[in-house]
């Protein structure tokens, strides 16, 4: 793989779905680690959406958000580069909640170190930047955040990855843009074809940290008629302690006039 004189050399796939493949690399003369995203783009829309994620996760910069480093194309396909990490929350979930069937020994000394109320707050700082960052100027709603999209680096960061479903609004605003992100972690305003805003990634990070804390998908709770979960953690930050029980379930409204913005959750964890 090379770009404008630099070449990449790939060592092993990292992941594949429907749309192409994810590798990690080295750059060919100092050998620094990267992540490849190969996205195939035969189609004018996907060629599209694949210009559009690079559009917007280039002129993101957050130490909780997966660093973009550059992108290309060629005939029917996009490689966009990006900060190479070491495992997907989704993978810390299954460790945290089953550690004794855990069989990935390299990740296990990461995990042992990482405590998830920590992951919880990179992630909220994370959406709190998309959202309301002055330098971006308007607001970045993810519209796929789940376990699987928040990768934990080797410095056990959490950092929201894959902006190839999000759009650009302005703050404060709400707008029809249809329906998007992974069945599961929808929120109730975009199902039902409303107008939403950034409450619907408030509603997501709801469902992602209910998966955190219990280690079972929210919509399969919901599924077993269960209205009891045991989400009994507290972070202490600042001078206070944040209440992640509380914000989860507030998060959770079907409202999202009554689920709180980032501002708020961080007020609550100063």
């Amino acid at each position: 793989m090379t770009r404008s004189g630099m070449m990449y050399e790939a060592t092993r796939v990292l992941g594949e779905g429907a749309f192409g493949q994810v590798y990690e690399a080295t750059t060919a003369g100092s050998k620094t680690p990267v992540a490849i995203k190969m996205i195939r783009s035969s189609g004018l829309v996907h060629s599209q959406v694949a210009r559009e994620e690079i559009r917007i996760h280039r002129t993101i910069s957050h130490d909780a958000v997966v660093r973009f480093v550059e992108a290309w194309t060629e005939p029917g396909r996009v490689f966009i580069v990006l900060e190479l990490c070491s495992a997907t929350l989704a993978d810390y979930i299954g460790f945290l909640h089953s550690p004794r069937s855990w069989t990935q020994e390299q990740q296990s000394g990461l995990f042992e170190r990482v405590r998830p109320e920590r992951l919880a707050l990179q992630i909220i700082f994370a959406l709190h930047y998309l959202h309301t960052s002055q330098k971006l100027r308007r607001a970045i709603l993810h519209r796929d955040l789940k376990p699987e999209n928040i990768l934990i680096h080797g410095s056990g960061i959490a950092k929201v990855s894959d902006f190839g479903l999000a759009c650009v609004i302005d703050r404060g605003t709400k707008a029809r843009m249809g329906i998007a992100g992974t069945p599961g972690f929808r929120s109730p305003e975009m199902l039902n074809g409303l107008p939403y805003g950034t409450a619907t990634d408030i509603w997501s990070l709801g469902n992602l940290l209910w998966e955190l804390f219990t280690g079972i998908p929210l919509h399969r709770e919901l599924q077993s008629g269960s209205s009891k979960y045991n989400v009994r953690v507290n972070v202490r930050s600042g001078k206070g302690v944040f209440h992640l029980r509380s914000a989860i379930d507030r998060m959770l409204s079907r409202k999202d006039e009554a689920r709180p913005s980032t501002n708020d959750l961080l007020s609550d964890a100063a």
